[in-house]
């Protein structure tokens, strides 16, 4: 955050510059002259209207997006998840069916996960980026509530996974919760589309060969 705090203040500043020298010599007139200084409303309507576009959709297109690198993890992803330890009998947790649904701006960004017996929403996101240590990640704490009677009840976690890709193809990572249980899940980018349910999400489940398809398809 402290770098991209950095990198908006410079750019704001950059811009303004050009944009002010573009207007005082299209008009002509003489920079150190109080006449000079009248346009710098202009100037920073102009700036704001620019930095509205970029939060808004800008972020996401070639090439405005390589201004800050964030990465785009809207859309529908889904794969499967593995708890570790034992059930009540003592038995090893099979592995399960999961998806998540991403919406994401620029600023903020919100995580719904579905699997067959529960549906999550996240409170607390936070995307961890740093180039020059090549950490992409995306953590976040969540509320998980069943959606059948007879299964496990509620209960809240927190899940850091691995961004992998550019544009992102994979998600990868651990999970905790507060009844003591872990475990991790791996989930591919398979549409732009947001799913709203477990059922939903199952009808477009892509086949085993379908995914390499899927991975090499995607476009910002």
């Amino acid at each position: 955050m402290k770098e991209e705090l950095k990198r908006f203040i410079t750019y704001t500043v950059v811009i303004s510059v050009l944009i002010w020298t573009a207007i005082i010599a299209y008009l002509r007139i003489n920079p150190i002259t109080s006449d000079s200084f009248q346009y710098l409303g202009t100037v920073v309507s102009i700036v704001i209207t620019i930095w509205l576009f970029y939060f808004r959709w800008g972020w996401k297109w070639i090439p405005f997006k390589y201004l800050f690198s964030k990465p785009n993890l809207n859309g529908t992803w889904i794969g499967s998840y593995e708890t570790d330890g034992l059930n009540e009998k003592g038995q090893r947790v099979p592995v399960g069916e999961i998806c998540l649904t991403i919406r994401q701006n620029f600023l903020f960004i919100h995580v719904t996960s579905f699997t067959e017996k529960h549906v999550a929403h996240s409170y607390a996101e936070n995307l961890l980026l740093d180039d020059s240590r090549g950490i992409q990640k995306l953590i976040y704490l969540y509320s998980q509530n069943r959606t059948n009677p007879g299964t496990e009840g509620d209960r809240q976690g927190a899940a850091e996974l691995s961004i992998f890709g550019t544009p992102p193809l994979e998600l990868s990572g651990n999970f905790w919760t507060n009844a003591k249980s872990n475990g991790f899940f791996k989930i591919s980018w398979v549409s732009k589309k947001q799913v709203s349910s477990f059922s939903e999400a199952k009808k477009a489940w892509p086949k085993k060969q379908d995914w390499k398809t899927i991975s090499t398809s995607r476009k910002t």
